[in-house]
């Protein structure tokens, strides 16, 4: 779904931006900062678990946070997940991570991160089972698309799929700051991908931290500059990393501090959208019922120019044009996940007997590169609900390698 389609379907709201004061997490300031401290997020969450952004500091509390916490401190261990973007992969991840085994040194923790670079919350709908769940429940999850982006039903669809997943999960939704989010602050806009991402958030009760607003807060207030935070305007570096660290560990430990706060069982709402991608799944290369001319390439890891590949992954491909791989699948939903580079090919597809399509696996939301990486392509969206058989055909001619992961289907 392009980004135009996206956002005709996003509700958008005008919200301004708050005068408000920035409310940074206690701690000592990082010595290659300025001098100036960052003040402390205050002694109690916010009576308003309604509260929008004007209305509170730089972060809404919604519900509180006492299903994770009562696992941690009962049960002694403890699954916590990061799904989202390249900022996932920082190191305030493992700041947040330090803290909480500090905070509960008897509990044995998990940690999974499921940062992916250059991709949005699309593509983590349907990663979630596989890269966030795959070991079972998760206690607490860390939720971050705002840079790269995601339509509210995918959004919406992730935060579903935690909860039906997890009943007793505590989801944070987190809006990353990027220094281009400061024109529209100054003028009272907010990003796009925030206003929808915080929609959700308030709809199912997720508490929300506010980091754009954090950043261009304290930046305005002369704390510290955007060169100093971030080398490329987003990434956050090793003091970027720790002012962000500071506000998560800070928010944790405000929520936590009121320890007679009861956890409260989740009730599911009704669905916010006409249809979230609560449902979407991958489909593994070897569960594909028909294949002609594609060989296995197992454990492929690039040597050089890696983008965001973690991990070797297995794949089937081919050069050879006129091979086919066809799936069977049921949903409304159908794409491609893969891994791709600057040989990647251009492919025809076919659903259930329909006239061919064409698919550029080198073009994704990122462009085309030599670098290897892992990208979605999310072909349709409004197929009926029910039964259907998707297959791929190389072209004739084109010289480069069409690579086949997984199916995303939803």
């Amino acid at each position: 779904m392009n980004r135009v389609r996206r956002l005709a379907l996003m509700l958008i709201v005008a919200l301004m931006v708050s005068a408000t004061a920035s409310c940074g997490a206690s701690g000592s300031t990082p010595s290659s900062a300025p001098t100036k401290p960052s003040p402390g997020l205050g002694a109690s969450p916010s009576p308003d678990a309604g509260a929008s952004p004007q209305k509170a500091p730089n972060y809404v509390v919604r519900g509180n946070l006492m299903r994770s916490r009562d696992k941690f401190v009962t049960q002694k261990t403890g699954r916590v997940a990061f799904l989202g973007g390249s900022v996932t992969n920082t190191t305030w991840r493992d700041k947040v991570q330090e803290y909480l085994t500090q905070q509960f040194p008897d509990t044995t923790f998990d940690f999974i991160n499921a940062g992916m670079n250059g991709t949005p919350a699309e593509l983590g709908a349907f990663r979630l089972e596989e890269d966030v769940f795959s070991k079972g429940p998760v206690d607490l999850l860390f939720l971050e698309f705002a840079v790269n982006g995601g339509s509210a039903e995918a959004m919406e669809g992730i935060v579903r799929h935690a909860r039906a997943l997890s009943p007793d999960i505590d989801i944070v939704q987190m809006h990353i700051a990027a220094s281009w989010f400061g024109d529209g602050l100054d003028k009272g806009v907010l990003p796009d991908t925030v206003v929808v991402h915080e929609q959700v958030a308030a709809h199912y009760g997720n508490c929300s931290l506010h980091l754009y607003k954090e950043i261009y807060d304290r930046v305005k207030a002369g704390e510290f500059t955007w060169n100093q935070f971030s080398d490329d305007g987003v990434h956050p570096n090793e003091f970027g990393s720790t002012i962000y660290a500071q506000f998560i560990t800070g928010f944790l430990g405000m929520m936590w501090s009121q320890k007679d706060q009861k956890a409260v069982p989740y009730s599911m709402p009704a669905p916010m959208t006409v249809a979230p991608w609560e449902h979407a799944s991958l489909v593994s290369y070897d569960k594909a019922t028909a294949t002609n001319g594609f060989a296995a390439v197992d454990d492929f890891m690039p040597a050089q120019n890696n983008g965001n590949l973690k991990k070797p992954i297995s794949f089937v491909a081919s050069s050879t044009p006129g091979s086919t791989i066809s799936f069977s699948f049921q949903g409304t939903i159908v794409g491609l996940y893969t891994a791709v580079a600057g040989d990647s090919a251009i492919v025809d597809y076919q659903i259930d007997g329909a006239a061919w399509a064409e698919l550029d696996t080198s073009h994704d939301s990122w462009s085309p590169s030599d670098w290897w990486r892992m990208a979605g392509f999310v072909i349709t969206t409004s197929l009926a609900d029910g039964p259907h058989t998707i297959t791929f055909r190389t072209k004739a001619g084109s010289g480069k390698t069409f690579r086949v992961y997984r199916l995303m289907v939803g």
